[in-house]
């Protein structure tokens, strides 16, 4: 009975040496990476670590996005085109044309023979004529506008005032032109009744007879 006990004794004492054996070697054996982990414990709190860094980069999209807005009001104020200039030499010619010399209107129209052309002019009286009752009245006198070229107004005077016209006075006349181998006459010195053909006059002392 004594030596059953001895030899169970040695076994028991076997089998501990054997199990501490084994457990430490297991111990080195993951410190030194011969057996993996099953993902469990500390490796669970690394995967844990990771994620304030997916966070961190999620916030900066954001202000990428707000970047590329505040750039877009640049790049549209650029890309509108400048306004156009108006141009400011039509009201110029319209002065011009109403300043220029009008008699040299009325001797290209003597040259040409042309007729039923509307002018505007400036020019000296030269001759009072009688008055031509024929029909309607018209008021008559001779008009020098130089270089031996004279022009004959007819301004009637049933439709529009006598002038009060001496030799030598200055007037502006708006009538039109017919040619004649004289020099041509001026009519129409005086406003339309009825409104078919364009209005004339005679200035005379800052006065207008039509």
């Amino acid at each position: 009975m004594a030596d059953n006990n001895a030899s169970k004794g040695k076994l028991s004492l076997k089998s501990i040496a054997t199990l501490v054996l084994a457990v430490g070697a297991y111990f080195v054996a993951q410190q030194f990476g011969l057996i993996q982990s099953d993902g469990t414990g500390d490796s669970g709190g690394g995967t844990a670590v990771a994620e304030p860094e997916e966070k961190s980069g999620t916030t900066q999209k954001p202000q990428e996005s707000k970047s590329k807005s505040k750039s877009k009001p640049k790049s549209e104020q650029a890309s509108k085109p400048p306004a156009p200039k108006e141009p400011a030499s039509k009201p110029v010619e319209k002065e011009q044309t109403k300043k220029g010399d009008g008699t040299a209107l009325v001797r290209q129209s003597f040259r040409a023979m042309r007729s039923d052309v509307m002018v505007e002019f400036d020019a000296k009286i030269k001759v009072i004529l009688r008055d031509d009752n024929e029909g309607s009245r018209h008021q008559k006198f001779l008009l020098d506008l130089g270089d031996d070229l004279t022009v004959l107004v007819a301004h009637n005077i049933d439709l529009a005032p006598r002038v009060p016209v001496d030799r030598g006075d200055m007037v502006r006349i708006k009538g039109e032109y017919e040619y004649n181998e004289k020099g041509g006459v001026v009519h129409w010195t005086h406003h339309d009744p009825k409104g078919w053909h364009e209005d004339g006059w005679i200035e005379h002392d800052g006065k207008v007879y039509k």
